[in-house]
Order: C-alpha cells, then structure tokens, then sequence
C-alpha cells in the first residue's frame, strides 16, 4: 500500500467477508485464498453487512527505520481492530478494539479516527489484517497508510482548519450574545442560539 495518504485499495488491498463473525487471526491466515482484491480505492459494502477482514503489505524501502501509520478515515465503525504479521506468519502487534464507542483517552493520539502505528527496520516489510464492523450504517473502510512524518503535516493542518471553523462559529455566538445584553432585543439572543445549535 502506498504510503502517501491516498486511498488507494485498488490494486493493492484484498478482503473477505466474515459471515459468521467469528473468524480469528489464525483462521483467516490458513485460508488466504478467501481473500479477493477490492475493486474501489474505498471499499463500501452496504448496510447490514457482517465483519470484514482487510489484507495489505506495508514495505519500508528506507535504509533507516521507520514509522507508519495506518488509518482509517472512517468514525463511525462499532469495531476496528489491526494486527501486524511478521514474514513467518506471527503476529507480532496486535491492537485494541477501536471504533466509535472507544474513549477519546483510549485512542491514538486522541485522533477521531483509527489508527495503527507500524514501525520497521531498514528493508523490512509487514503484513496487516484488519478486522472491521458496523452494526447500523453502510460498511465503508477508507483505508489509507502514511509515513509517520506525512501523517503528522496532514494531521496538524486538519486541526488547525477545524479550529478556525469553530473559532468563527464561537465568534459568531459571543458576538450574538453581546448585542442581545447590549441592546435588549431577543432577535440576537435567537441568532447566537441558533447559531450555536448548528455548530
């Protein structure tokens, strides 16, 4: 998989369905012949479906070690879990069961999203499976993978926007406010309300 931050699944991620919903690492690695190529860059399957498990390779050509980061740009899955496979089909990290419900103190980073750190040696390469679920809405998987350092500049510049969306939307409210306790008339109290409201 790429790691400039594209959604890039076709062509270089492969998935199964999991109709059961119990399949484990260990099940999924015996049968790699289950797994078929995605035919989007972002691959969404509907409502209503079971859990899917995604399959890519992540390589560090680098002559140094180094960090990536595997995300999915997606919130509002029920369940995401990633795990990392050495060459000799270990797994050798494994992470925590992540997705809309999971604590913002119990995310990487306090990120909004999921995401998976894989660091390697000068010339080594990993497998990742990921297992993914949601109970209610379509089951849509944007997975894309970064450089550590890639990740960092995207992610700093996304803060910085949606700081200065909710700097505007918190200007527009106070400035409400004061012109209803300084003129009197409720017309800017229901403005900064309503102007709160859809903030």
């Amino acid at each position: 998989l790429p790691a400039d931050g594209s959604f890039a699944a076709r062509g270089h991620i492969l998935f199964r369905s999991d109709p059961t919903g119990k399949l484990t690492l260990s099940d999924v690695l015996q049968s790699p012949a289950q797994f078929t190529p995605a035919l989007t860059d972002i691959p969404q399957f509907g409502k209503g479906q079971p859990p899917h498990w995604f399959h890519f390779r992540v390589a560090n050509e680098r002559p140094h070690a180094q960090t990536f980061i595997a995300e999915i740009d997606f919130a509002f899955l029920n369940e995401v879990q990633f795990f990392q496979v050495d060459n000799s089909q270990r797994a050798v990290q494994v992470s925590k069961i992540l997705g809309w419900p999971t604590r913002l103190t119990d995310r990487t980073d306090g990120h909004r999203n999921p995401l998976f750190d894989i660091t390697l040696r000068a010339g080594q390469s990993a497998d990742v499976y990921v297992r993914t679920y949601v109970s209610v809405d379509r089951l849509s998987v944007p997975i894309r993978l970064w450089t550590e350092a890639k990740f960092r500049r995207s992610d700093r510049a996304d803060r910085q926007w949606w700081g200065w969306i909710n700097g505007i939307f918190a200007s527009i409210v106070f400035i409400g406010l004061l012109l209803w306790v300084l003129m009197g008339d409720r017309i800017y109290g229901y403005y900064a309300l309503y102007t709160g409201a859809s903030w």
